[in-house]
């Protein structure tokens, strides 16, 4: 477990209008009929063919819901929301987002009453918590440039590095950017299983999802991969059984440290069960398979 704080520009929606929860209740795969003010749900907008628009999380701060994108979705999701809004009062604005992580670092904020999913105000930043991947306090910052508060915080603690973040968030599958919560995956490929509800109705890409659930017919499943020889995003991915290299997957994200390789990549499922050795450009790789 690392610990420290990470920080990164996204993207937000700000979502207005009073048939916005009923509107999110329709289009999103998780329910919306109870959503009490300063609490926040996490959900997935799916296309009509079941494929990931954005993975968000969502934050009532009551007459507005504040929808935290990933980075390079923003634009993509707000098109996506105002397509299916016909008749309904909803309004949606786009703005930059600044988002801190603290991991570890609970003591920090042991004045905050941030159970039970609850979000706390200081300065005009939201604060909560957070367990998706792992448990983490987060940070919406307000974009004031001095801001004493957040300053006060970030001096009792370190830094993560970007390269150290990634690396630490390929370990926990914790997904963060729009290589894989792209259309090109569902969500059950990506393991966001938690975040659909399945006995509630109808959500843009519902049918899909139910099918592929019910048949159990999940054609791929996101991995961690590591390698001590260099790959690079894009890269296929090889199975190696009975003296043959049969293509199965390929590589998605990539970050390096010290002349070691670490990423995401999708494998295709019967290859993942039959636990054959993998490798990229005939070099082994070494693979982290949540589904044995």
């Amino acid at each position: 477990m690392i610990q420290g704080y990470y920080k990164y520009n996204t993207e937000i929606l700000k979502v207005t209008g009073e048939d916005k929860q009923d509107f999110f209740n329709r289009i999103t795969t998780n329910y919306f009929t109870e959503f009490p003010y300063l609490n926040f749900k996490k959900t997935v907008f799916l296309t009509e063919r079941g494929r990931i628009v954005d993975f968000c999380t969502v934050l009532n701060c009551n007459e507005t819901y504040i929808v935290i994108c990933t980075p390079g979705n923003g634009n993509k999701l707000k098109k996506h929301i105002e397509r299916f809004t016909v008749t309904e009062d909803i309004n949606v604005v786009q703005e930059p987002g600044k988002i801190l992580y603290f991991i570890g670092n609970d003591y920090l904020f042991i004045d905050y009453d941030l159970e039970n999913k609850n979000i706390a105000f200081f300065d005009d930043n939201l604060i909560f918590r957070d367990d998706y991947g792992f448990q983490k306090t987060v940070i919406l910052e307000s974009g004031i440039s001095e801001n004493a508060f957040l300053n006060k915080i970030k001096d009792k603690t370190e830094l993560i590095s970007e390269t150290d973040f990634q690396i630490f968030s390929f370990h926990n599958f914790f997904l963060r950017n729009s290589y894989e919560l792209s259309e090109d995956f569902n969500p059950l490929e990506c393991y966001l299983n938690d975040f659909i509800s399945f006995d509630k109705g109808c959500y843009i890409g519902q049918e899909v999802i139910a099918r592929i659930s019910s048949q159990g017919k999940i054609s791929s499943y996101i991995v961690g991969i590591e390698s001590n020889t260099e790959i690079r995003r894009g890269d296929k991915i090889f199975s190696k059984f009975e003296y043959q290299e049969l293509e199965c997957g390929m590589v998605t994200s990539v970050s390096e440290k010290s002349g070691y390789f670490y990423g995401f990549g999708f494998i295709r499922a019967n290859f993942l069960q039959n636990s054959r050795d993998f490798c990229i450009n005939r070099n082994k790789i070494f693979i982290n398979n949540k589904i044995n």
